[in-house]
């Protein structure tokens, strides 16, 4: 069932009430922060990020930079089947959330690399390498409406 994004008067008012609360801030909080890094976290499951819809990656470069055959083609064949972005994982591992205030929430990750590879840019030794952007981490509608569902059935 399609979830109306825009709540109606009465279940404003609600929820417009039940902000007051603390203890009902502190579980709204929670949710959008635990919805949101998963979420994020999901991208690099799906390789691509969600707004309204899946924008893929584009693929790492290491994939079309070992030959197809001879010594390297082990190699090649490795790193084919691994997703993009996750070598070790410890991008997707670092997104973490905390609370910003009585009413937001922030999202990040404390890794160095995190906000060249979500935006692209240039890196490496003089800014030498360009790094296209893979976004992982953002602004989402239908993340807006996951939260909003869950706000509606928990709180």
């Amino acid at each position: 069932m399609p979830i109306n994004p825009q709540p109606n008067k009465k279940e404003l008012a609600r929820i417009v009430t039940a902000l007051k609360s603390p203890a009902t801030r502190r579980q709204i909080l929670t949710i959008i922060g635990q919805e949101g890094e998963n979420w994020f976290k999901k991208s690099f499951r799906d390789e691509g990020f969600t707004d309204t819809t899946l924008v893929k990656w584009q693929p790492s470069k290491r994939l079309t930079a070992l030959p197809a055959e001879g010594k390297k083609a082990k190699k090649r064949t490795a790193l084919q089947n691994r997703p993009t972005l996750t070598q070790s994982g410890d991008l997707g591992d670092s997104i973490t959330w905390e609370n910003a205030g009585q009413f937001g929430v922030k999202f990040a990750s404390d890794l160095d690399y995190a906000k060249v590879q979500n935006e692209g840019g240039r890196a490496g030794r003089k800014l030498a390498a360009r790094i296209p952007k893979r976004q992982f981490m953002g602004k989402s509608e239908l993340l807006n409406l996951k939260i909003m569902q869950t706000i509606r059935t928990q709180v």
